[in-house]
């Protein structure tokens, strides 16, 4: 059993099924997100359940413990945001939150998701927070939202089955936000 295969049998070092074997290993880029679409659509249709969380989607799912300032509504007050800004966003970051949980055991559906996480905070923190540091004001960190975050993940998203909307995508960063990925101050 030196290759850790099963008493016995010699894998040669490779897989060992007893009937079907399924691998799958996919790099990520705005053009896979179409057949990640596709992939959602058939693993619904056919109602193909994963039964875990994918590891760079578990990522985005727990709080990080190193914030001083906890939960969605308390950072977004310390970053001076209006009462009516911060319902909508509770209320957004809410409804992302039940769009993930409602698609969790599809495994392309947790594949879209970590991307879209990714690449919002990416986006977010290289383009949108530096002003946000910097003290600018609200009306440059909405256009610079819009310009790196917003409208280039809604050209990602043209076409896809899984229905975002620009509040999904606002949801995300507040998402992002509750869970520490994000900073507002």
């Amino acid at each position: 059993m030196a290759d850790g295969g099963i008493s016995g049998v010699s894998t040669g070092g490779g897989d060992f099924a007893g009937r079907d074997l399924t691998k799958m290993q996919i790099t990520f880029s705005a053009g896979n997100l179409k057949e990640l679409y596709k992939r959602f659509e058939e693993e619904r249709r056919n109602n193909v359940h994963f039964n875990e969380v994918l590891e760079e989607l578990d990522v985005f799912q727990r709080q990080k413990s190193n914030e001083t300032v906890v939960g969605l509504e308390a950072k977004l007050r310390a970053g001076k945001k209006t009462d009516e800004l911060i319902e909508m966003a509770m209320e957004l970051k809410e409804s992302y939150s039940k769009k993930l949980e409602k698609n969790k055991f599809f495994e392309s559906a947790q594949r879209i998701n970590a991307y879209l996480l990714g690449y919002a905070r990416t986006q977010f923190v290289t383009y949108v927070y530096p002003e946000i540091k910097k003290g600018s004001n609200d009306d440059k960190v909405n256009m610079l939202m819009n310009q790196y975050v917003i409208q280039p993940m809604l050209s990602m998203l043209e076409g896809d089955t899984y229905g975002f909307t620009p509040q999904d995508i606002h949801g995300i960063l507040y998402f992002l936000t509750g869970n520490c990925f994000i900073k507002w101050v």
